[in-house]
This record gives C-alpha cells, structure tokens and sequence, in this order.
C-alpha cells in the first residue's frame, strides 16, 4: 500500500520484548487481604444462614437497637420540655451581634482606612465581545 520512508528508526526484535503481565485482579488483592483473618470464614458462613433463612430478623434487630431507641428518646425529650424552643431561637435572631463581638478582637477597628486603590480592569482583547457595557462609575 504505502512505501515506508527511510529514517533513523530500527524495528525493535520482538524477541527482546518480555511478555506483558496481567495485572492482579482486585478479588486477588482483597483475597491476600483477608487471608491472615483464618476464623472469617465460619462467621461469614454462620451470618450467610441466618439471612437465607430468616433475612428480616437482622433488620429487626437493628431497626429495634437503633431507630426504636432514638424515637423513644426524642418523645421522651420532647415531653420533658416546658414549651416549643422555636419562639426562644427566633428571638436569639442569627446571633451576629455575638459573632462580631467574638471575631472584633481580630479585625481592625471600624476606622481604619481602605488603602486599596479602585482602579478599572484591563480592556480585553481586540475581538472579544463582552457580555454587556461596564456600568458607569459611581463617587465613592
């Protein structure tokens, strides 16, 4: 078809090349992982039963450790408490009055002047289109 042109090249001899190696599959990697762990097997086995056998008794168990225990404590919370907190957080607002007080020891007093100085951005270049007209200045 083409003619190869001439040039520095040489073939390399396939002969000199190794073999390229697969790499190790990951159940590989997390089988050499777990390998040391001896006792995981019967576990895993055990805990394979219980869920073909009875797959909902698992869920039970822990809707009945976690979620059960918690709304049980949320009412108990709530009965205990003399009224909604909602009217005391709103009054408490964002609290930024107590945020400012807190940073004021690392800002500088509200006197200190800005010594940066307002200048206007570079024009862009020729052939670019902006999106609209800058707005005018306004007195500082």
């Amino acid at each position: 078809m083409f003619e190869r042109e001439p040039g520095p090249l040489e073939l390399i001899d396939p002969a000199l090349l190794r073999p390229l190696q697969p790499p190790p599959s990951f159940s590989a990697i997390v089988a050499d992982g777990l390998a040391p762990s001896g006792g995981l097997d019967a576990t895993l086995a055990s805990r394979q039963d219980e869920l073909v056998n009875d797959p909902t008794a698992g869920v039970d168990a822990v809707h009945a450790g976690t979620i059960d225990v918690a709304s049980d404590i949320v009412t108990t919370e709530i009965a205990t408490a003399p009224s909604s907190p909602a009217p005391a957080l709103l009054a408490t607002g964002d609290q930024s009055s107590q945020i400012r007080e807190s940073m004021a020891p690392f800002l500088p007093p509200p006197e200190t002047p800005i010594d940066a100085p307002f200048t206007d951005p570079p024009q862009p270049p020729d052939g670019v289109v902006t999106p609209r007209e800058p707005s005018p200045k306004q007195p500082v």
